[in-house]
């Protein structure tokens, strides 16, 4: 096993620059009763994030993309090419096959949430694939949490998003398929900590690794931990607070699984940095969102799409669009100007962010000065490494 120095600096200062509180980020769940089966994702960021939907054909031809690709080091490690298994739904804030999370023809979901502490291994000898694309490549070929495991450890995850820095991307990983299995998986200092079945007790993650996140519940079991939970209120509890809500969910007293899904989504939610909420009605496969810029909850079903390889790929452009109710009509033809856009958008919310600055000279000097580049040209470089994928 091998470390990469350069990479590693690059990777500090990008932390650094982009750290997000852990009571401030994502946060995934499974409800699963006999008469439904769900999975819950928020997405949170202390600046806007703007998304799309892609829908992700069967069929397609892809690459593996990695820092060596994008001239972060000169460290090279084996191509990865792949044509897609199944289709599949995804939600990216950083177009094409970059997604934050989503879930295939097959029933199998994905979703990151950041992890500061996360440690990946590399190994020379296998292939190397960007965080974001690594999620994608399990919706392409896996159909269960056994297919998922099983592969583990043929891939370096590579802790960067389509670019670096300001970005970074340390995440850890849930995992959940049509049967209710759910899998954690977490890569730190002592090697990749997988929790899966009976290791699995509270089907939810946040932003600490999940043992901690584990201790933390017993310190609030019992009428005790209810007294030490309203003098800590303003900590970070959404564990805590998912884990209750997931024991007590009762279908005939508490309503719709998907309502209730989004009640337990919004417990786990800060009002200043709410950015997302999804759900995957995996049963039915069906798929519910609604942002913070358009609260209203909008839906579609698999079974309304094409995945053939022969259907033009589709997306939603702007899941903060005004839409409503059912939208499975509402895709439209996939372009290039659309996934430029998105990423557009968020590298330079982004970037206004950590520049502390909405003058776009200032932006502009910020990155040049720290990176050697201007915002134009890490929004181009952000949208060459999508295409890479593709060819």
């Amino acid at each position: 096993m091998i470390r990469i120095r350069n990479y590693a600096l690059i990777l500090a200062m990008a932390i650094n620059l982009l750290t997000v509180s852990p009571a401030e980020s994502c946060s995934t769940f499974m409800l699963s009763r006999d008469d439904c089966l769900i999975v819950g994702h928020n997405l949170d960021q202390e600046f806007y994030t703007p998304g799309m939907i892609h829908v992700n054909r069967r069929g397609e031809a892809k690459r593996s993309v990695n820092g060596s690709d994008l001239g972060l080091t000169d460290v090279r490690t084996p191509a990865l090419r792949w044509t897609a298994k199944y289709g599949s739904v995804t939600f990216s804030l950083l177009g094409r096959n970059l997604p934050d999370g989503g879930m295939n023809e097959a029933g199998l979901t994905v979703s990151e949430m950041g992890l500061g502490e996360s440690v990946f291994p590399f190994y020379d000898s296998l292939p190397t694939m960007l965080s974001h694309l690594w999620i994608q490549y399990q919706l392409d070929n896996y159909a269960t949490v056994g297919e998922v495991l099983s592969h583990l450890r043929e891939i370096n995850i590579e802790a960067s998003s389509t670019f670096t820095p300001p970005a970074s991307a340390n995440y850890h990983f849930f995992v959940s398929d049509s049967t209710g299995r759910v899998a954690i998986i977490e890569f730190l200092e002592s090697g990749a900590e997988v929790y899966v079945d009976e290791s699995v007790p509270i089907p939810l993650l946040c932003n600490r690794t999940y043992r901690q996140e584990l201790k933390l519940m017993d310190k609030y079991e019992g009428l005790i931990g209810w007294v030490r939970r309203q003098f800590d209120s303003s900590k970070d509890l959404r564990f805590v607070k998912g884990a209750a809500a997931l024991k007590s969910f009762n279908a005939k007293e508490d309503g719709p699984p998907v309502e209730y899904g989004f009640d337990i989504l919004s417990q786990m939610q800060f009002a200043r940095t709410k950015q997302w909420s999804v759900i995957y009605d995996i049963r039915e496969r069906s798929v519910y969102f609604r942002t913070n810029q358009n609260s209203k909850i909008k839906h579609f079903a698999f079974d309304r799409l094409d995945f053939s390889p022969e259907a033009p790929a589709k997306i939603i452009e702007d899941i903060d669009g005004q839409l409503k109710g059912d939208i499975s009509g509402s895709f439209v033809d996939f372009n290039r100007d659309a996934d430029k856009a998105v990423i557009d958008k968020f590298l330079r919310s982004l970037v206004r962010f950590v520049a502390k600055s909405e003058d776009a000279d200032t932006m502009d000097s910020h990155m040049i000065e720290n990176y050697n580049l201007d915002v134009r040209r890490y929004v181009e470089r952000a949208l060459e490494t999508t295409e890479r994928i593709r060819q």
